[in-house]
């Protein structure tokens, strides 16, 4: 017992040691099959009224709004990311997308 603890601090941290003896405090990442990506948590801070915009938006989409922030992310980032080359130079001997340069 420290300095500054009563008795009855004493046996309250002596209670709690005992009851978290026996258990078993390891945590284990959840398990993925053979092909399946790990799942990851993401953790986004957002004003109250911005989650409570999201949690609407996704109730009137009947989806989780976890399913629906995860849509909207990955359509967001497809725009980004995967170009649709819809901009051409079109020449005789190829086609150049204007957006991302590939040769198509």
């Amino acid at each position: 017992m420290s300095n500054n603890q009563t008795p009855e601090t004493g046996q309250v941290e002596a209670a709690m040691e005992q009851a978290l003896a026996g258990l078993d405090l390891t945590v284990t990442p959840p398990k993925v099959k053979d092909g399946d990506e790990a799942v990851v948590q993401v953790i986004v801070r957002v004003p109250a009224a911005t989650r409570e915009r999201w949690k609407e938006a996704a109730e009137r989409n009947r989806v989780s709004m976890s399913e629906f922030i995860r849509v909207a992310t990955d359509d967001a980032t497809s725009a980004i990311l995967d170009c649709h080359h819809q901009s051409r130079r079109v020449y005789p001997w190829a086609q150049i997308c204007n957006d991302c340069g590939a040769r198509l």
